[in-house]
């Protein structure tokens, strides 16, 4: 089978002639209508493969968020039980080694701060973190009321929905 893009270019070259059959410019070959409504129909199943085509692969996508989705629900819950078995190991051992053929188990010492209330810490202590980002919100809101801003354009953009 042809591609879309060979069977548009067929239908577009193709000229009604005084004797009802249709002249393909390009080629020189003679259709009659017939010949004409086979393009029109392998246009018709082109498009249409390529849409069943898009309907699975965002079934396919939609299920790999969820296994994604699926998968980080399950990690949170495995750390989880991580943090409480380590919580209850060091609760029990009391920070002695403990030693099988199967496991070995050794403490090491780290410091961290902890921060019980954030609005009592001194000015010294505090960093500030600044992100600048356009607003394409309110660009989009001007250049909709005729303003003109530099570096940016309103562009429109055609999305198929298929179901």
């Amino acid at each position: 089978m042809a591609s879309l893009y060979t069977i548009d270019r067929e239908i577009e070259a193709c000229v009604l002639l005084d004797n009802g059959e249709y002249l393909n410019t390009e080629t020189g070959e003679l259709l009659d209508e017939e010949a004409l409504n086979a393009l029109q129909m392998d246009r018709t199943s082109k498009l249409e493969n390529i849409a069943c085509l898009i309907k699975n692969l965002e079934w396919e996508k939609n299920g790999c968020k969820e296994q994604k989705d699926a998968f980080a629900k399950r990690e949170k819950a495995l750390d989880a039980t991580i943090c409480r078995l380590k919580g209850y190991l060091l609760e029990s051992l009391k920070g002695e080694k403990f030693k099988t053929i199967r496991c070995s188990v050794t403490f090491r010492k780290s410091e961290r701060v902890d921060i019980a209330d954030e609005s009592k810490i001194p000015q010294d202590y505090l960093t500030c973190k600044t992100m600048v980002a356009p607003d394409k919100a309110a660009i989009k809101e001007a250049l909709k009321a005729g303003e003109i801003i530099e570096g940016c354009a309103l562009v429109m953009h055609l999305n198929p929905t298929i179901k």
